[in-house]
């Protein structure tokens, strides 16, 4: 029963340490996981403010073109010099962009490369242009189903072969935009979008990823196809891009980890968005995170192992000593019925309690029997309990509560353990130590004790001697310190009261010593009188007195118990007829409001004392 009991707690101390080792793992994970998820997304958000700034100078080296453009052909065209297109022609070579027309309200357009028509493809970001009246950035899926970004600058009006056109425009292949302004840095790990407030794709400016090409609206697609986020964090994400904020993402799409990026251009409402496979930044932290989990984890494995090995060794060595326990039982029954037998000529008297049972057997080797020699074992303790009063330390507590099932259980562990106490009989001079004594077990359970009594009325009568004033019969200056250290060790509040008779010399001066000792005696009983009696008197020495009161008193209580007593003390003795009148200064300390220890406490009553002390002197002069 104990091998299992034993087992039990090891299995269950490693389970407890399974628990934290998962929780210290899993809270280091998340740890390192958020770190690693700002480094990461700091370092994507630098990349792309450097893409940011060269997109805004891309756009403003068109915008600045499209304007010398626009007064350059006006010049020409006017001149009827149409010849000169060819410098248009020769700038496509190093521009790479895909076209160069001018066109109007009605979406009628003409290239360099003399192409003409009606571009309904295109009539949004015309529109655009139009609605703004300034120059714009956007796209629009060409007629080959190839994605342009359009750069476009109002005109005041070009006529060409009777037309007239108010607006220039440039045009690039996303691809080469995503060529000449793309960050490298990521390889083909990447994404950048520029998106307006709504989320809506102005352009793409690097190579995608898994991400699909023709993505409209980057928000929208995220959040239809987007997994692992954490929806307060999407949210914060449509609300920053629609106020122009900045921010960071993470999600997976496609069973792979992204970090998603965002800050505004500058331009209009738009902002640019990087979006980077995780491991393309993070590759690096994410291995140190799964190698240090798994160190951790073969850390455990190892030390399970060797908890198990423990236990295998342990639990062998056990039931080859639970085996040879066995074969003793029967020795040691034989044993045990020998000491009892040999108890009996010992001691007393002893009483054989069956707590499994609820039995007892009394033996008295004393002429006088306590209680019958049988009967039931919860009727023997309230028996002990109604007739002795415990002393000393335990004075406040009731005997059976010691002698319950659960303080034995606790206090009684082994065939080592015992415990004893001390006790009182009511009304009589009767004083015992009682010992409880393990006598047999049961599977580890122990069912039946000893309960032996001694006679100890002559120690305490000795004791008595010891700690009690001679004149009063108060206790003295001896068991003072003993009773003051007790209550200060047992930590419950009590008060403490320092007496001091006021004009007593002149007593022992006039009348002589014999009278001053009957004037002390007197002191003395009405105190007594006066206190409870769970309370101590004592006289300290001399004409100084002190008492202890138990309880939780505060400072009210204490000082009316001193004008109690100064009230009795006070009252005027008549010793052989002579009326004598004496006075007392008291002081008070508070257990443990006022100190904690037992020097602190005497100085502070010591101090009350004297300081009402000299009041009275000065009241009376």
């Amino acid at each position: 029963m104990i091998i299992k009991k034993k087992n039990i707690r090891t299995i269950v101390i490693t389970c407890a340490l399974l628990g934290i080792i998962i929780f210290s793992i899993h809270s280091y994970n998340v740890y390192m996981s958020r770190q690693i998820y700002n480094e990461g997304t700091s370092n994507v958000k630098a990349s792309y403010s450097q893409v940011n700034q060269t997109f805004n100078m891309f756009a403003q080296r068109n915008w600045n073109v499209l304007s010398d453009w626009n007064v350059y052909l006006t010049k020409i065209l006017n001149n009827d010099s149409g010849l000169q297109w060819n410098d248009f022609v020769r700038e496509k070579e190093k521009w790479h962009y895909s076209d160069f027309y001018l066109f109007n309200e009605k979406n009628q357009f003409i290239t360099i490369e003399g192409r003409s028509g009606v571009a309904d493809n295109a009539k949004d970001a015309f529109n655009e242009l139009f609605k703004a009246n300034e120059p714009v950035i956007s796209s629009y899926i060409s007629t080959k189903g190839v994605r342009k970004v359009l750069f476009a600058y109002p005109s005041d009006g070009i006529t060409v072969d009777g037309i007239s056109y108010t607006g220039l425009a440039v045009s690039y292949d996303n691809t080469d935009v995503e060529r000449m302004l793309g960050d490298k840095a990521y390889k083909d790990q990447s994404d950048c979008y520029i998106v307006d407030s709504a989320g809506n794709v102005i352009l793409s400016i690097e190579p995608k990823t898994e991400i699909d090409d023709m993505v409209d609206n980057l928000i929208n697609f995220i959040g239809a196809n987007a997994t692992d986020y954490d929806t307060h964090d999407f949210c914060d994400v449509k609300t920053n891009i629609a106020d122009g904020s900045d921010g960071c993402f993470a999600f997976s799409y496609n069973k792979k980890d992204y970090y998603m990026t965002y800050q505004p251009t500058g331009i209009k409402d738009w902002s640019i968005v990087g979006i980077v496979e995780a491991k393309a930044v993070s590759s690096f932290m994410f291995q140190v995170q799964y190698s240090t989990i798994l160190l951790i984890g073969i850390m455990f494995i190892c030390v399970i192992l060797l908890i198990f090995m423990y236990v295998i060794k342990n639990t062998r060595l056990k039931l080859q000593k639970e085996n040879l326990t066995v074969m003793a039982v029967s020795h040691e029954k034989e044993i045990s019925d020998m000491l009892l037998n040999s108890l009996a000529r010992i001691v007393d008297r002893y009483a054989l309690c069956d707590i499994e049972n609820d039995t007892y057997e009394y033996h008295e080797r004393l002429a006088r029997k306590l209680y019958p020699e049988r009967g039931s074992y919860s009727d023997l303790v309230e028996t002990i309990s109604n007739r002795y009063t415990l002393l000393s330390e335990d004075e406040n507590k009731k005997i059976s509560e010691l002698l319950s099932l659960e303080n034995i259980y606790s206090k009684i562990k082994n065939e080592h353990d015992y415990f004893k106490f001390e006790c009182a009989e009511n009304n009589s001079k009767l004083f015992l130590s009682m010992t409880v004594i393990p006598a047999r077990w049961e599977d580890g359970r122990l069912t039946q004790y000893l309960l032996v009594s001694q006679n100890i009325g002559e120690k305490h009568k000795m004791a008595d001697l010891a700690n009690t004033d001679v004149l009063t019969e108060l206790y003295n200056k001896r068991y003072f310190d003993t009773i003051m250290n007790m209550r200060v060790q047992r930590g419950k509040a009590f008060a403490m009261i320092f007496m001091d008779l006021d004009f007593f010399k002149p007593v022992n001066d006039i009348y002589g010593h014999p009278v001053g000792d009957e004037v002390l005696c007197n002191v003395g009983k009405r105190i007594i009188n006066s206190i409870r009696t769970a309370d101590y008197a004592f006289r300290i020495g001399g004409d100084e007195f002190a008492c202890i009161i138990d309880g939780n008193a505060d400072e009210k209580n204490c000082l009316e118990g001193i004008e109690r007593l100064q009230r009795v003390i006070c009252n005027p003795y008549n010793i052989h007829g002579r009326k004598i009148k004496i006075g007392v200064s008291c002081g008070y300390a508070l257990y443990p409001s006022d100190a904690d220890t037992v020097e602190s406490l005497l100085k502070i009553a010591d101090s009350r004392m004297y300081a009402e002390k000299e009041k009275h002197h000065a009241d009376r002069r």
